[in-house]
């Protein structure tokens, strides 16, 4: 920054003029030396505004004064016999940013039904912030703009971080779980830490009606309309799960699994995100469904992962619905997001698949059908040049496997470990072949 009285030869005729100069340096208050302020200064570094102002007597001026001199120790009494100094402390600038958080249990559809899946699921923020998603749950997620703005893997305890310059509404969510999604509202100008805004869950207009159905069945027939809602298991396609819970927190009706009638609940919601204690008065006060998370056990007792559902209360029950996803359409998600991963990075591809160690049984693998072995395993990466039990002992042959068309998919069923119990079963794996390999995910009916 250049500071002088003057152009050098400029002629001041009236003596006695005075001139003021004023100067400013930037100080860094970290640094032991004087800085000159500049882009390359970091924007939170803390800074001390120097101003001076001086009077000068002279009918000429022939020197330049520089902010460099200032910085080097210029003697400048010669040239400004009367000055001044004053000191400003200038906070550091803050760049703005947010966090979003992918919490465990996100990998499950009942978190769409909370909003759950990305927290906050909306967020409102001013141009230039930078929001960092940060994935907490146990399994491998994705954070993709469906324009192609950003789309990035994060396995467990990963952030990824992106700067919103351009105003607008961007809508994002994971491929690997298709459900998850939120959004990001871009507003110029800054928008305050405090103005950050997250949408208040909403349930899905199914969950909601399932709801009502169950509260006036009960309405009109009592506690024979648990025999009902159980009898509704004999449909198949139910793309809605309900249940009712007795006041002492026992299953009493299952629209899809009754056999999970009579199972006690109360060690679970011990650990839900409403304390048993609370639940049944939280309910009864908000006067509409609530979402309550809570962890869900193998049938050793185990916690598995955590779901949600839309809770509501009538006449001391408990009313519980969320949506279902079949097992089909979660693995062929699964599979169809592995191929998009591998064209967008085929080098390094599988590595991530063998990174994602999920205790799930919708792990993802890929398969050469050329050497028989596995080239990437999602729920235990020491199978990784092994012979692969799907190519050499399923319903499907060897030949088929090797005769499908590049983006041709099968289902195959073979014996395989259950990861969630440990014993040899029946398995159901959706594989499609794709530039040579065989990509698949299943499931154990």
């Amino acid at each position: 920054m250049i500071i002088y009285a003057g152009k050098g030869g400029a002629r001041m005729r009236a003596p006695g003029m005075a001139l003021a100069i004023l100067g400013l340096a930037a100080l860094g208050i970290a640094a032991p030396t004087t800085a000159m302020a500049s882009d390359e200064m970091p924007d939170d570094m803390p800074r001390l505004v120097i101003t001076v102002v001086c009077t000068i007597y002279s009918d000429y001026l022939d020197e330049t004064i520089t902010g460099m001199d200032m910085a080097l120790g210029v003697n400048l009494e010669q040239y400004m016999p009367e000055c001044e100094m004053t000191t400003e402390y200038i906070d550091a600038v803050q760049m703005p940013s947010v966090t979003v958080d992918m919490p465990e249990g996100a990998l499950f559809p009942a978190c769409a039904e909370s909003n759950d899946c990305f927290v906050p699921h909306t967020v409102t923020v001013g141009a230039g912030t930078d929001v960092t998603w940060t994935n907490s749950d146990t399994v491998l997620h994705t954070v993709t703009e469906p324009g192609g703005l950003f789309d990035r893997w994060l396995l467990p305890g990963e952030e990824f971080t992106f700067t919103f310059e351009t105003p607008g509404t961007y809508m994002y969510g994971c491929t690997v779980h298709p459900w998850a999604g939120g959004m990001v509202v871009v507003e110029a100008g800054d928008v305050g830490a405090s103005e950050l805004t997250a949408d208040p869950p909403s349930p899905s207009t199914k969950v909601i009606g399932l709801l009502e159905d169950f509260v006036d069945m009960y309405r009109n027939d009592g506690t024979n309309a648990f025999a009902a809602i159980n009898d509704m298991a004999q449909n198949p396609d139910q793309d809605v799960v309900g249940w009712v819970i007795s006041p002492d927190y026992i299953i009493l009706a299952h629209s899809t699994s009754p056999p999970f009638v009579g199972f006690p609940v109360e060690p679970l919601l011990a650990k839900a995100s409403i304390p048993t204690n609370e639940l049944a008065q939280v309910i009864a006060d908000a006067g509409m469904p609530i979402p309550l998370s809570y962890p869900f056990p193998d049938p050793q007792g185990n916690i598995l992962r955590y779901e949600s559902a839309w809770v509501t209360w009538y006449d001391g029950y408990i009313f519980a619905a969320r949506t279902a996803v079949t097992p089909e359409s979660e693995v062929q998600s699964i599979v169809e997001e592995m191929i998009r991963q591998y064209n967008l990075n085929p080098d390094g591809a599988f590595d991530t698949i063998n990174g994602f160690t999920s205790q799930s049984e919708y792990y993802p693998f890929v398969l050469n059908p050329d050497t028989l072995k596995v080239v990437a395993h999602g729920s235990d990466p020491t199978r990784v040049g092994t012979t692969s039990v799907t190519l050499t002992n399923s319903t499907v042959s060897l030949e088929e496997f090797r005769g499908l068309e590049n983006g041709e998919g099968v289902w195959s069923e073979y014996t395989f470990s259950n990861p969630m119990t440990g014993l040899e079963s029946l398995k159901t794996s959706w594989i499609v072949k794709h530039d040579g390999y065989l990509f698949g995910s299943g499931y154990y009916p």
